[in-house]
């Protein structure tokens, strides 16, 4: 094959498109041949060829042995389960391909389990195309199990595959639990819009879409249009018009050569979401109608700012906050940027109520905040075990990291605003809570007025005095946070009735005393987040390490138990954070517990406490 010869002395190709060629097999290994000496193609796209499993093979070992090529698309390539399985293979160690489209095949169930398998380890692919694949329930069961999992994926195309409501029961179980997709093609299935409102409730988040076009066709369609697909900006040179071109080219210089285009074009099986807009529902914050939002009983709770209602809206439990501050848009925009991370509150919509006031709508949490889960449990007489604290104090540390990451404060980190969804005073597996209530989130460090309500006994001595507020503040909230944790949510400095006299003592010194029961090594960490200095405060990045570290101690000191420790079992969940599956083997101890995440901050063993010299990657059949 002439362009086969060409590529591998080309060093400057940036795409290359060969659609509805009538390649086959034998052309495409020759192709993924040549294109591992290829240093330099970003994209390829090869829909409407006949390439088959043969082909796919060679292209599985195209992505094993090129670390350049970022999409690949092998639409209608009459690509099987095998040829999915030799893609799967490889993808689970790729780290440089972004996006793989293999809508029009026939990959079927046993080609979508392998792929969804890939998908759960997979930490580079953002945009995945199986629509048209006759995929049925097993394969729709795997794909939603690695949505649990998969922290990359952005897009995804399961088009025209005959999915029932059923399905989408399934995938939405996956969805719920998914911090990171943004849009979901399912045109050309069976669901009802019952479903599709289902769906839209669970992600309905700033640019999430739904597609619904009912024109598409997973199969590649000629088209006379050269600019009909349009993947990712890049310098796009018609090198050539005809075959033919490209057999002199072959006999030439190729160096100049940056993008060869097929004389024949075809229209993506996706939509271009920037340039047909009208084939698509795209939901940027979501305006919900206040007469769709039923509220239920008076309201739960209300502050300076806001007051909070339970609400049923598409047969689903929701939080109702209506907003009366004079900022109520930036509260909503926080909402907006902080509501896809799992460890913060669901952010679903907007609406305003009869008089005005902005709405903002989340995810409800039946079981209320964790400052009255452990007050009731305290008159109950049922103590919470060590472990499960360290659990809640770690997924309350993650959801603080990340509002770092957004550039972001809190200003009112509190028991009272994490929210519980599950919890167990034995089982640390059970406990799902999230951070809420952003209404007096700042962008990064934060001078506020006397006519503010704050927080006082949850303040640094900075924000008392200068008030003013950093990261390093929300770090000392979060040191009288694990003192409530351990005090089973007594109020901070219950013996002082005036917050004025609160501030007073903590600016003269004061600090809180060791709860009961508070092993010294958490009692410690309290007190770093409680330095004077805020910069020699921990970060909340330091304070996740060093939680892991103390969670780890006190794991191997636990009794041994079938909760504790079934984590120890190959492929079931880490037992650090219970969300993924335990993929990380440590050395020398050899016990597989972690997943590839927490394993990162691990310097000793959960299970044996040896320390970690090495951690090695499994991966499960």
């Amino acid at each position: 094959m002439a362009i086969a010869k060409a590529l591998s002395q080309n060093t400057v190709l940036g795409k290359l498109d060969l659609r509805v060629n009538n390649i086959d097999s034998q052309a495409a290994s020759a192709l993924a041949k040549a294109l591992e000496r290829n240093k330099s193609l970003g994209e390829l796209q090869l829909d409407g060829n006949k390439i088959g499993n043969h082909g796919a093979g060679a292209f599985a070992n195209l992505l094993r042995n090129n670390a350049t090529l970022e999409w690949l698309s092998l639409r209608g390539s009459n690509i099987g389960p095998q040829g999915a399985q030799d893609l799967a293979l490889v993808l689970k160690g790729n780290s440089s391909l972004k996006g793989l489209y293999l809508g029009g095949n026939k990959i079927r169930d046993n080609g979508a389990m392998v792929l969804a398998d890939a998908l759960r380890f997979n930490i580079a692919i953002e945009e995945f195309d199986v629509s048209g694949n006759k995929i049925g329930s097993l394969g729709i069961t795997a794909l939603a199990e690695a949505l649990r999992h998969n922290a990359v994926l952005k897009k995804l195309d399961l088009g025209e595959n005959g999915i029932r409501d059923s399905g989408g029961e399934v995938l939405l179980k996956g969805l719920k639990e998914n911090a990171v997709l943004q849009e979901l093609c399912l045109n050309g299935n069976r669901i009802t819009n019952d479903m599709e409102r289902s769906v839209q409730a669970a992600l309905a988040v700033p640019d999430y879409v739904i597609w619904r076009t009912q024109t598409q066709s997973p199969l590649p369609q000629k088209s006379a249009s050269a600019d009909s697909l349009n993947f990712r900006e890049q310098i796009e040179v018609t090198a050539n018009e005809s075959h033919e071109h490209l057999r002199e080219e072959a006999t030439g210089s190729c160096a100049a050569i940056e993008c060869i285009e097929a004389p024949q074009q075809i229209k993506p099986t996706a939509p271009a979401i920037e340039d047909s807009p009208s084939d698509c529902i795209r939901i940027r914050t979501e305006e919900i109608p206040y007469q769709d939002l039923h509220i239920q009983g008076s309201a739960l709770g209300s502050g300076s700012s806001k007051t909070v209602y339970r609400a049923r809206w598409h047969d689903q439990d929701v939080a109702v906050l209506t907003l009366r501050s004079g900022e109520a848009n930036s509260e909503a925009t926080v909402f907006e940027r902080l509501g896809r991370h799992p460890r913060l509150t669901r952010f679903l919509g907007m609406s305003r109520d009869l008089e005005g006031h902005r709405v903002i709508i989340t995810e409800f949490a039946a079981k209320g905040s964790l400052d009255k889960v452990l007050a009731d449990l305290e008159e109950e007489g049922r103590a919470v075990s060590c472990l499960v604290l360290m659990q809640c104090a770690m997924q309350v540390c993650e959801a603080m990291e990340q509002m770092v990451e957004e550039g972001l404060i809190h200003r009112d980190l509190a028991l009272r605003n994490v929210l519980v969804f599950s919890f167990d005073v034995a089982k640390p597996r059970a406990v799902r809570l999230k951070v809420t209530d952003y209404g007096l989130t700042r962008e990064g460090n934060y001078y506020y007025g006397n006519e503010e309500a704050v927080p006082v006994r949850w303040m640094p001595p900075e924000a008392l005095k200068k008030r003013r507020w950093s990261e390093k503040s929300d770090v000392w909230a979060f040191g009288v946070l694990l003192w409530e944790l351990w005090s089973a949510a007594d109020l901070p400095y219950a013996f002082v009735t005036s917050d004025r006299e609160v501030a007073r003592l903590v600016t003269g010194g004061e600090r809180l005393d060791r709860p009961n029961g508070c092993p010294d090594n958490v009692f410690a960490l309290m007190q770093r987040c409680w330095k004077d200095i805020p910069s020699q405060r921990p970060t909340f990045r330091e304070l996740r390490a060093e939680l892991l570290d103390l969670y780890a101690y006190e794991l191997a000191g636990a009794k041994i138990s079938e909760d504790v420790h079934q984590g120890v079992q190959p492929g079931s969940d880490c037992v650090i954070c219970f969300d993924a599956r335990a993929c990380m083997v440590l050395v020398p101890c050899g016990h597989q517990c972690s997943c590839q995440k927490c394993v990162q901050i691990l310097h000793k063993c959960p299970i044996c406490r040896a320390a970690v010299s090495e951690r090695l990657r499994v991966y499960q059949p």
